[in-house]
């Protein structure tokens, strides 16, 4: 039942949104001017709306062995600058020697790739800099996650988390309906989450850029950093174990919520 109601409420949206770009694409009133209750709604439209997308896990536990799997989605409205914060940023990773570097959270909890040879003081301080870039952004992020303890299979999983998603289009975001453009970045990882997200938004004209990398946008980093913290929050809550990097790298627990998970909380819809 909740099922149908879902898909009910999905329905609703899509036949919304058609209604509107019809009436926008033919005035009804003949000639080129557009009625007056049109051109308010027109008015209050945004212009475009930037969304990053990263994942933590696999839809197949031989491949990685994870209980949970997430997928973040970070929102950004283009006509917001963040030119500032990522000034700031780059100045303090200039100074830190790390300048122009992708800030990949895992591989950086892990000492893992290019942090291979930093020690933890250096690893954390690269930490506190993006999460305190990302909370000073004008950004916000959902996350929608599924434990896998109780959703084994590849398409159960993609099912849970396309549910999850409809639900919050058809409700907490349905103010994306208010954006002339929106943009999808996703490096296309795993087939399944590009397979998820053209299904969610079928009902509206979004574009994916191509030839996406990390490495090219902050924010996509954002989208990486929130997801590892979410997963970090996520276990702790349900009183699973964390990892051996990641309890070295957290070994307090009252620190990481007050100062990564309750911070990066506040951006959370």
């Amino acid at each position: 039942m909740r099922k149908y109601r879902l898909l009910f409420r999905w329905r609703c949206a899509i036949i919304q949104s058609q209604f509107w770009q019809r009436l926008r694409s033919e005035p009804p009133f003949g000639g080129d001017s557009s009625p007056p209750f049109l051109l308010s709604a027109m008015a209050r439209q945004k212009g475009e709306l930037s969304i990053f997308v990263d994942e933590s896990g696999s839809f197949d536990s031989l491949v990685v062995p994870s209980r949970f799997y997430l997928v973040t989605c970070v929102f950004h409205n283009q006509d917001e600058s963040i030119r500032q914060q990522l000034g700031d940023l780059e100045s303090q990773l200039t100074v830190l020697g790390f300048q122009n570097a992708y800030l990949h959270a895992g591989p950086l909890i892990r000492r893992e790739e290019a942090f291979r040879q930093m020690d933890l003081v250096q690893r954390r301080k690269l930490f506190s800099r993006m999460v305190a870039f990302t909370r000073k952004c004008p950004i916000s992020y959902r996350v929608f996650s599924v434990d896998k303890k109780y959703y084994s299979s590849p398409e159960s999983i993609k099912q849970n988390l396309l549910e999850q998603m409809w639900s919050f289009l058809s409700s907490d975001g349905k103010w994306i309906e208010e954006f002339q453009k929106v943009k999808i970045y996703y490096d296309n990882g795993q087939q399944q989450v590009k397979s998820i997200l053209l299904e969610a938004f079928s009902f509206r004209s979004v574009e994916f850029p191509v030839s996406v990398t990390a490495e090219k946008y902050r924010l996509f980093q954002s989208a990486d950093l929130i997801c590892t913290v979410e997963l970090v929050n996520l276990k702790l809550k349900l009183g699973v174990e964390l990892t051996k990097s990641e309890a070295a790298f957290f070994p307090s627990i009252r620190d990481f919520r007050k100062t990564v998970a309750k911070p990066l909380g506040q951006l959370r819809r």
